[in-house]
């Protein structure tokens, strides 16, 4: 019987582990099973996605590693689903900076807080010119560049700066939100309400943002601080999208 089953996704791998198994022995099955695939994967870049038992941080590097130690994959990123909360959570590694893991950690309270159980992941930056339309929530891992839009129907999280347009939600009763290392858009949307604070210009003509949350509150579209973002500013969220 396998001990791991390896399934293809949009944009990584899902491996299911065996609950029982050794850990050791998961890790062996693993390097025989891309040894063997290692021309099918070639050098891409992908997420790395598990389920079916609890891994510490430690053993989930060890997954990564034995991945990228049998085959030519560089694994960007590793996601946990935690099907008691309905969350998702996100191990950056190798290209992603300490803030940039930092941001991640602290933008955990929102993505626990929403419904979904799963986020749209696009590895890499919104480059000029392109134009995105996703139907549910949106985790970009890099930035939303001017010249560019990003218009999801849920959700959106950004581990890099926001300089385009970006819409998030369609719901009326402003269940949604945007967060990003760097909030400082041409335009930012959430449930159909424009932002309308946005950061000025600076000396070279470029908006300076900071990290933080856009929130639907009392029937406007506002910008929280990371700093200053609470728990209690996303109360009733999940309840209102239910």
């Amino acid at each position: 019987m396998d001990k791991v089953i390896v399934k293809n996704q949009r944009y990584g791998i899902m491996l299911r582990l065996d609950p029982d198994a050794d850990f050791g022995e998961i890790l062996q099955e693993i390097g025989t099973k891309f040894e063997v695939s290692r021309k099918f994967f070639g050098n891409a870049q992908l997420t790395l996605s598990y389920e079916g038992r609890v891994l510490s941080p430690q053993e989930e590097d060890e997954l990564a590693q034995t991945v990228s130690a049998h085959s030519d994959i560089q694994v960007l990123c590793v996601f946990v689903t935690d099907e008691d909360r309905n969350a998702i959570f996100l191990r950056a590694r190798n290209k992603f900076t300490d803030e940039t893991k930092a941001l991640i950690k602290s933008a955990r309270p929102l993505l626990e807080e929403s419904k979904a159980s799963s986020y749209e992941t696009i590895c890499g930056s919104i480059n000029e010119g392109k134009i995105l339309r996703k139907k549910g929530n949106v985790l970009v891992l890099g930035n939303v560049e001017d010249g560019t839009a990003l218009m999801a129907g849920g959700n959106v999280v950004v581990t890099g700066s926001i300089f385009g347009v970006v819409h998030a939600g369609d719901d009326t009763r402003g269940c949604h939100f945007v967060y990003a290392a760097e909030v400082a858009p041409r335009k930012i949307l959430v449930d159909g309400i424009r932002l309308a604070a946005l950061p000025k210009k600076g000396l070279f003509g470029k908006r300076r943002g900071e990290a933080g949350a856009v929130l639907v509150r009392g029937g406007a579209c506002v910008f929280i601080n990371e700093k200053d973002l609470r728990k209690e500013d996303l109360e009733g969220m999940t309840s209102i999208c239910e």
